[in-house]
């Protein structure tokens, strides 16, 4: 399976097939994950693009190793989509 000609590993198809069936929100907390499942030019915050009726946000790694690319704002974006 490829997404926006990312190739989709066998895993990340089981959960893209997951989420074409639930009303949820999902988010990766990883840009490279997210990037993955949402096409190599996604950029952090919440997708245009929906995987069925899934709402998809990518946000920066809160890993340590990653602090070079840390930015609260997407994070803070999702606690007030989440709450409202």
């Amino acid at each position: 399976m490829t997404h926006d000609d990312v190739e989709v590993k066998p895993t990340l198809m089981r959960l893209v097939d997951f989420l074409k069936k639930e009303q949820i929100t999902a988010v990766f907390t990883s840009l490279t994950a997210g990037r993955a499942v949402m096409g190599k030019n996604s950029v952090t915050g919440e997708q245009p693009e929906r995987i069925g009726p899934a709402r998809v946000w990518i946000l920066p790694s809160p890993s340590p190793l990653a602090d070079n690319h840390w930015d609260i704002a997407p994070w803070k974006a999702l606690a007030k989509a989440v709450r409202s």
